[in-house]
């Protein structure tokens, strides 16, 4: 599955927060995992444009060995990031963006989607 739902940064990472990373919304800034832990701010934890808070994204995908994951430059500027599933054929979730985030973000969520 492709995600292409045109969302924005802020509603994108929000997606990805709650139904990828399992966290929840705290006076309307911080997010906090299941077990209360404070994981960011909404304005500072950013994985459609920063490499690192995307690559958190990618490990989470990855935990329980559920996920491999694959990222691959398609020409400027386009990125493809895909989640596979661990020993079977075929592919969960893909995310096309114009920066690698994006793509991560966009493909966890086409593969949790399905």
């Amino acid at each position: 599955m492709i995600y292409t739902k045109p969302v924005n940064d802020r509603i994108l990472e929000a997606e990805v927060a709650i139904k990828v990373m399992g966290w929840h919304l705290v006076e309307g800034t911080t997010w906090r995992d299941a077990e209360g832990k404070y994981r960011g701010m909404t304005y500072i934890w950013c994985p459609s444009v920063s490499i690192a808070d995307a690559w958190e994204v990618v490990e989470k995908m990855r935990e329980g060995g559920n996920f491999d994951f694959e990222l691959q430059e398609l020409g400027a500027p386009a990125w493809e990031a895909v989640f596979l599933p661990c020993g079977a054929i075929g592919v969960v979730g893909i995310g096309r963006a114009p920066t690698a985030p994006e793509a991560i973000c966009r493909a966890a969520l086409a593969a949790l989607e399905k």
